[in-house]
Formats: C-alpha cells, sequence, structure tokens
C-alpha cells in the first residue's frame, strides 16, 4: 500500500510515480494536490511566466511538467482528500485496508458537520463559504474558526452548482468567485462548465 502526497512535477517525479504504483497494490492520493492538482494547476489558469516571476522569483529557468493530479498518470484506488487531508480520513483508511475493509468516508455537504457542531452559518453574514458543495470530513475547522471554507475537499456527491453559485455571488464578484473555486480544484470536472462560462 502506498500513499502518494502532491503531483508529478519534474519526469524524473512521474517515474517515481509509475514505479510507486507498479509495486503497490494498493494507492491512495494523499491531499488536495495528489487529487485534483491542488495550487500548482493554477498554471493552467495563468501565465507561466508570471507565475514563475512572482512565486519563483530567482528560478525563472525553472522547467515543470504540467500538472496534473495523478490520476491523470496511474490508476488510483482511494483519494484522502483535503489541505491538509484529515487525521481522521487517514486513520479509517488505514484501519479499514489493514481489516480489508472498504474506508468509510463521507461523502455529504460540510454544512452538514457545521450544523452538528451548532457553527452559525457564515453564509448567513454575506461570507462566500463554499460548505454547501464541498465534501465533509475535516472536522469544518475553518468554519469553526469564523473562516469561510475554500472547498480544498473538492465537490460533493452530485453538487447543485446552479444554486450555490447563485447563493455565493451575492457576497462576492465572479472574477473572485472564480478564484476561491479555482483555488485547490481548477482540475474537477464537474467545475469546469463553470470556468467555461465565466471566462472573462
Amino acid at each position: 500500500m502506498a500513499f502518494v502526497d502532491g503531483v508529478p512535477a519534474r519526469r524524473e517525479e512521474l517515474k517515481t510515480l509509475q514505479e510507486v504504483r507498479r509495486r503497490s497494490e494498493l494507492l491512495v492520493s494523499l491531499g488536495s494536490c495528489s487529487s485534483f492538482g491542488g495550487v500548482p494547476a493554477a498554471q493552467h489558469f495563468h501565465d507561466l511566466s508570471d507565475l514563475k516571476k512572482y512565486v519563483y522569483k530567482g528560478m525563472e529557468d525553472l522547467h515543470s511538467l504540467e500538472i496534473f493530479p495523478i490520476s491523470n498518470y496511474v490508476r488510483v484506488d482511494f483519494q484522502l482528500r483535503g489541505c491538509p487531508a484529515s487525521k481522521w480520513e487517514i486513520l479509517e483508511t488505514l484501519t479499514a485496508l489493514i481489516a480489508g475493509r472498504v474506508p468509510q468516508l463521507k461523502s455529504y455537504p460540510q454544512c452538514v458537520d457545521c450544523k452538528i457542531r451548532e457553527n452559525r452559518c457564515l453564509l448567513l453574514d454575506g461570507l462566500p463559504c463554499l460548505g454547501p458543495i464541498t465534501r465533509a470530513g475535516c472536522g469544518v475547522v475553518c468554519p469553526s474558526a469564523g473562516v469561510p471554507c475554500d472547498g480544498c475537499r473538492g465537490p460533493t456527491e452530485e453538487p447543485n452548482l446552479t444554486s450555490a453559485v447563485k447563493l455565493l455571488s451575492r457576497g462576492t464578484t465572479y472574477p473572485d468567485l472564480i478564484r476561491k473555486f479555482q483555488k485547490y480544484c481548477s482540475l474537477v470536472p464537474e467545475y469546469q462548465e463553470l470556468f467555461d462560462k465565466w471566462k472573462w
């Protein structure tokens, strides 16, 4: 069993990933980067020379592969989402796989866990919280601290994007909302139609 964090950015890293897959009966993507491309996938939406200038100042000659989730290169058996991945989900996955059963991970929206914790809904304060369409499992750490969910765990099953966008756009601009969706999950198929629609 192997847990893979991050994405291959260089050819030697891609070769290592492929070798890990070849040697592993089960492969688990660990975190938003390996599961969705994460923040490094911003290169798909920005000028790469600008990114090198501002993010990698002094390393402008840096060469990188085009960033994709590891599932673009190898078969992934399980995803542990989030930035960072949830301690509870890591333990549940390890325990389940050792016991020979499928891990029981949450697939419902973050809002359910917020309600259970009796958190005040940040949407009522006009904050752009992605909780209604983001998969639960992190323990709603951000909303519990008064910080809107950034959606690092990716979409819940069958997210109601139309209603979410209508609700979220009341408190922010479309470009800011796009950036919020793209921060961790710019390559998630469920969001592609929204990104195409909102190009400016």
